[in-house]
């Protein structure tokens, strides 16, 4: 079975990852259609079983549909198209993506304020879902005025707001550091769902983790429109259970590990041997940047100060806020320096690693550890820090390396 996904500057996209993690036997393309000329050609003479639509085509695609399916025909949006007896029918399963983001978590969106920023045709979607659940209240969020929505102006005094879905570009890759909206103004605010995907931690999603709500990426839709649009085009149902296998391969495919914790703890050690389990490339600092500077860290800090390293550490952090299967062991202590910290974190899951045992650091090899008493005190210092940081803590104690693998990807 021959399939695609359509859409304009689409060379970064998931897809074939996600369908051939649901169905290795088909044969999944991306067909990056630059102009409207390419489109009319595809749609004229396309030799595909099915295709998926994605931006900017969900509602040009639709005048060249013999069918259309009622709730995409409702919601005014086609992001799946099968061809049946030479006829091509369209179909929504992006509906299907955000309904299952907020089931899978338990969030109901019933009786709920919600608000959703963008007005294209994920908003139609996100929309269609809303009031298909019985939402109380829906704000419909535009960055122009229009019939229906609020300009962002005004979304601040939104007060009730309980739900907010991100259905703009804002946080995409590689624009990560905007940011459209200031969450703190919505004290009854719940959750989010930020339908970008890369990075897998946008600004938008941060504030909301930082403010201890509920954040959901797009990559719990992507993956179930994405097999949904294979139960249709097959006629075939897909157990839960693989719906949260693709899940977490995605989840592993698209992103990297960051190994944080005092010197002595393990990262690169540990780092070699889970980039090896998992077929990830390793990468420490650390090392990087004493290849760059042609000197050892102890001799940057001697010849050029601490100041001039940090400043290395935060250069080597900017080109690694893309990564992806790489395991990534930092110098302890980078985790000083929140835009390192920040940057390391868009799309990468934290490990703290850290052990409880007598480490004699002491070598002279490491310019701030010249004694016992500099070791608590960094720590004492840092462990706070770490803490804060990661997503995941593993003690590595005095276990096999390849126990605290182990322990570290159950927890991935």
């Amino acid at each position: 079975m021959k399939a695609c996904l359509i859409g304009r500057g689409i060379s970064y996209s998931y897809s074939p990852l996600i369908h051939k993690g649901f169905n290795e036997e088909i044969d999944y393309q991306i067909v990056d259609l630059s102009t409207d000329e390419e489109f009319v050609s595809f749609m004229k003479s396309n030799e595909y079983d099915f295709f998926n639509v994605t931006i900017p085509y969900k509602e040009q695609v639709q005048p060249y549909l013999d069918e259309i399916d009622e709730s995409a025909k409702t919601i005014g949006a086609v992001n799946l198209v099968v061809k049946r007896e030479n006829k091509l029918i369209g179909y929504n399963t992006d509906f299907y993506g955000i309904k299952s983001a907020f089931e899978l978590n338990g969030i109901s969106l019933k009786d709920k304020v919600v608000m959703i920023l963008g007005s294209g045709g994920t908003y139609k979607t996100a929309k269609a879902v809303c009031k298909k659940a019985g939402v109380k209240k829906l704000i419909s969020v535009s960055r122009s005025s229009k019939p229906g929505f609020i300009t962002y102006e005004h979304v601040r005094y939104q007060n009730d707001v309980e739900i907010i879905i991100n259905c703009t570009p804002v946080g995409t890759y590689p624009h990560i550091y905007d940011k459209n909206i200031d969450l703190r103004p919505f004290s009854k605010l719940e959750a989010v769902l930020d339908m970008i995907y890369h990075p897998m931690r946008t600004n938008f999603i941060k504030q909301a983790e930082r403010l201890h709500k509920v954040a959901l990426n797009g990559l719990i839709p992507l993956v179930y429109q994405g097999g949904k649009a294979q139960e249709i085009a097959l006629g075939k149902e897909i157990a839960l259970s693989t719906y949260l296998k693709v899940l977490r391969l995605m989840r592993r495919e698209t992103s990297a590990i960051v190994l944080i914790g005092m010197p002595g703890s393990g990262k690169s050690t540990i780092g070699k041997a889970l980039a090896n389990k998992l077929g990830y490339k390793f990468i420490d600092t650390d090392s990087l940047i004493e290849k760059k500077e042609g000197m050892t860290i102890k001799e940057i800090f001697e010849k050029k100060g601490e100041p001039y390293f940090r400043k290395k550490e935060e250069e080597v952090s900017r080109k690694l806020v893309d990564s992806k299967k790489l395991v990534i062991a930092t110098g302890g202590g980078m985790v000083i320096n929140p835009r390192i910290m920040a940057n390391l974190s868009y799309n990468s899951t934290l490990v703290y690693l850290y052990t409880n045992d007598e480490i004699d650091l002491y070598n002279g090899k490491r310019p701030l550890l010249k004694n016992k008493e500099d070791y608590y005190r960094l720590l004492k210092e840092r462990k706070p820090l770490y803490q804060k940081y990661s997503d995941i803590s593993i003690l590595k104690g005095y276990d096999e390396i390849d126990e605290v693998v182990e322990r570290i990807i159950e927890k991935l």
